[in-house]
This record gives structure tokens, sequence and C-alpha cells, in this order.
């Protein structure tokens, strides 16, 4: 754990091991697409790291099934939550601090057990275990996305995410007209590099970029398609 927040990954693997892992990596590597924040080679290995793991826990046999997404215990700090602009102090439930907008992704698609709190000790609202996207929902976004929505981006619909374009902090609703697919990389691009998105009634997206250019994406023709909305390889 570094002072910041963020994790230093460290270690030898024997030669089969280091194969396996370094195929798996490079498969999931993906270029910088039109309108992106160029990523420098170890950030692209990372995300690409980042991109197998998310879809094995999404996708292997046992307690997270198909569309029964991995628990994510966060501790939310109530600042946080009513957004009063404060860095406000969430954290996992072994202490590793969280930020707002790591938070925010990770509450548009997981199995929520949430912790509220004000202060250091005060906690306000235990919650309960909530699936944000329920899998019938999930469903009907994929059969209008298909795969990614950031423009240029086919990562297949399996291999992504149910945005909220208003996030449900936000009074978004879960439902199709507010849901997008994401891939692991684009769904962190959104919420942590001052993006705007939009969902239009036509199920075109536009993402807006800090730099204030505008970026379409066009839903798929929904005819022909032989979508298979598994979330299996």
């Amino acid at each position: 754990m570094l002072p910041d927040g963020h994790q230093r990954i460290d270690g030898n693997l024997d030669h089969k091991t280091g194969a396996i892992v370094g195929d798996a990596i490079r498969a999931a590597l993906r270029p910088d697409l039109d309108g992106e924040p160029e990523r420098t080679p170890s950030r692209r290995r990372a995300d690409a790291l980042a991109e197998v793991c998310a879809f094995y826990l999404a996708n292997r046999p046992g307690p997270a099934t198909p569309r029964q997404r991995p628990s994510a215990h966060v501790i939310i700090d109530w600042d946080v939550l009513a957004g009063t602009g404060g860095p406000g102090s969430s954290h996992w439930l072994d202490g590793t601090p969280i930020s707002n907008a790591a938070m925010a992704q990770v509450l548009c698609d997981a199995n929520l057990h949430r912790v509220i709190a004000s202060g250091a000790s005060t906690i306000l609202d235990y919650g309960r275990g909530t699936k944000a996207v329920p899998a019938n929902v999930w469903t009907v976004v994929a059969l209008r996305d298909r795969h990614c929505r950031f423009p240029g981006c086919d990562l297949p619909s399996p291999r992504c995410d149910a945005h909220h374009v208003t996030h449900w902090l936000h009074g978004g609703p879960t439902s199709p007209a507010n849901l997008a697919l994401l891939c692991e990389r684009h769904h962190t691009l959104i919420h942590r590099a001052g993006c705007e998105m939009k969902l239009l009634p036509d199920a075109r997206v536009e993402i807006t970029l800090p730099t204030g250019r505008t970026l379409t994406s066009h839903p798929p023709p929904l005819t022909g398609t032989g979508l298979n909305t598994s979330r299996g390889p």
C-alpha cells in the first residue's frame, strides 16, 4: 500500500506461470482510442491485468455467477454520499481508502453492503445487500448495446459493467433508459477523468471530454445480432 492509497504488486513467477500471466495481459491489451488520454505502456499493462481479474471475478464458478456480481463492502462517509464537496473518508472494509470517483464506479454495478458513517465512529445506517443492476435489466441493456458504448470500443457485453449515466446517488434510476455498457477501462475513465456522458432517447451515447470535445456512439442494429448475453468466456 502506497501513501496515496495506490497499491503496488510485485512478485517472481516460474516460467509456466509467467507465460500464462503474460499471455493473458497481452490478450487484454487495448489501444488508446480517439479522445482518450494517452497511457504509458505500464499503465496499459495494469489496465489489462485489471480487466482480466474483473472478468474472472464476474464469471468464475461458485458464489459469483454471471450477473451475480462480487460483493463490495464499502464504508461510505456521509459527507461523500450527501455530495457536500468535501474529500470524505470512504474506505474498503479493511481500511484501504477509496476515492470519491472510484466509489461511484463501484456503486454502479455491484452487490452492496453499505455502512454509512458520520465521522470516525458514528454509524448511521447498516443497510442491506442490494443488487444495483438486476440480471433482467442488465440483459435488456446488453441486447441494446452489445458492447462497450465508449466511441470506438467494441469490447463485448460479457466484459462490461452497466453504468448509471445519471448516478443513482444523484437520483438516477436503475432502468435501461439510464444505463449503458462500459468496459472496465472506460468505466474508470468516465468516473475519474471529468467526462460527461448522455444517453439520448434514440440510444445514442454522447461523451463530452474535459477538453470540451464531444464523441458519439450509435447503437448497433437490432437485427441479425446473434447476441449471447451470458457472462461466460
